[in-house]
């Protein structure tokens, strides 16, 4: 067996690379330097809280938090409060044979935040949730966003469709939206149009948490809102208009508390 040493030679390295080479692998031995990557990734990524429930005051959720409700023609609306998980304030949407949501407009930078992230929580429940069928869309907790999303990439007649539809009901009524749902069995990021519109794609985020307790969710808008309108849209992703939260039971009957807590998009 041969006992010649490896060459160092042949590597294309001049001198002066060499000494730049030497100098890199000793500052990578100061103490803390090998975490300055880890931090400057961490600080180039901001969270920020859509109408923070934890800065709330336990009580009805008042109309100077920024969450305007929304209820439905002709359906019995539910009730919102903040009350304590623990000793963190977060939101209740209280549903019995009901349905409404809260929306929180988005502004400024934020309205081009392609991340979101959750937690939510749900007693009780729907007597049914069925994907795709009107007679049983009752979903024990839903988070919508809502896109700034141009008439003009809306087929002609579903555009037709939207401009009646706002014309009676206001100018809330979204060209676009995925809409995120609670689904008591069934968690596997699958996609589905809504059975009341194709405006709306329902989507079953994956989670982690248990089931019966507080659930983290995490979503890549951009990612998801190519899977459901990037066919008609074509590459990027609109601004963010509104974050909606709610939860129904309207359909099916039933009775369910869904508890949100902070909403946070993040900007990196």
């Amino acid at each position: 067996m041969s006992t010649a040493p490896i060459p160092r030679h042949g590597n294309g390295l001049g001198p002066a690379r060499r000494r730049l080479l030497r100098l890199a692998s000793r500052l990578l031995l100061l103490p803390g330097f090998v975490s300055l990557a880890p931090l400057a990734a961490r600080a180039a990524t901001h969270a920020y809280p859509v109408g923070a429930f934890s800065r709330l005051a336990p009580g009805p959720l008042a109309d100077e938090s920024g969450w305007e409700h929304r209820p439905l023609k002709n359906i019995r609306p539910n009730t919102a409060e903040i009350v304590l998980s623990g000793t963190m304030p977060v939101l209740r949407i209280h549903s019995n044979a009901s349905a409404s949501g809260w929306a929180h407009a988005i502004t400024g930078g934020l309205k081009r935040a392609h991340r979101l992230r959750w937690r939510w929580a749900v007693k009780g429940g729907p007597r049914q949730s069925v994907v795709g069928e009107r007679s049983a869309d009752d979903f024990a907790a839903r988070v919508y966003v809502v896109f700034d999303y141009p008439l003009a990439k809306v087929p002609w007649s579903a555009r037709l469709g939207i401009r009646i539809a706002r014309a009676l009901y206001g100018a809330e009524v979204p060209a676009a939206a995925l809409c995120y749902v609670w689904h008591p069995g069934i968690a596997d990021d699958s996609l589905a149009e809504s059975p009341y519109t194709s405006r709306v794609r329902m989507i079953l985020p994956a989670a982690t948490g248990p089931r019966d307790g507080w659930q983290r969710v995490a979503r890549d808008l951009a990612e998801d809102f190519t899977r459901a309108f990037g066919a008609e849209y074509g590459p990027g992703m609109p601004e963010l208009q509104a974050i909606i939260v709610s939860s129904d039971t309207d359909q099916t009957g039933g009775v369910v508390d869904a508890f949100f807590g902070d909403i946070e998009l993040l900007d990196g």
